[in-house]
């Protein structure tokens, strides 16, 4: 496919019934943003995550490049998912990825950045590219690489 990188992609959720295992510091060394009852907050590396009930939220681990972390409310806990893009593996295994920005609502100069994934599966015997997932990348300016 035409503009799509080939990767390897790794999805993990988990069920949280506290958020206590966000105070990680691995899991503030990222910027993300976090949707409140009655806020959206824009979170810089380094910045702690914010105290009350957390509705959902998207947060790079490091510079983003690589790994992200989402997180959303249900019934009786978090859905904690993390996202590791990797280079493709010598089976020659693949996904294929695209990246996509949309206006932030933060900075109207600025875009959030997501990666999409899609991965092959087999279609009355033909291979068909399918949406899998897609993770936050970062804040960007738009039209910035």
């Amino acid at each position: 496919m035409n503009g799509m990188d080939k990767v390897k992609v790794s999805i993990e959720n988990q069920l949280h019934t506290s958020l206590s295992f966000l105070q990680d510091p691995e899991l503030c060394s990222g910027s993300g943003w976090v949707c409140l009852p009655g806020a959206l907050v824009k979170l810089e590396p380094g910045d702690p995550w914010p105290q009350g009930e957390i509705l959902s939220a998207e947060r790079t681990l490091g510079d983003g490049s690589s790994r992200s972390v989402h997180l959303r409310a249900t019934d009786g806990g978090w859905v904690f998912t993390r996202i590791l893009e990797e280079s493709t593996g010598p089976d020659g295994h693949h996904d294929l990825a695209d990246s996509i920005d949309y206006i932030s609502s933060f900075d109207p100069s600025g875009c959030l950045r997501y990666r999409r994934y899609f991965r092959g599966v087999l279609c009355d015997g033909v291979p068909v590219y399918r949406p899998l997932a897609a993770r936050f990348a970062g804040f960007f300016t738009r039209g910035e690489g």
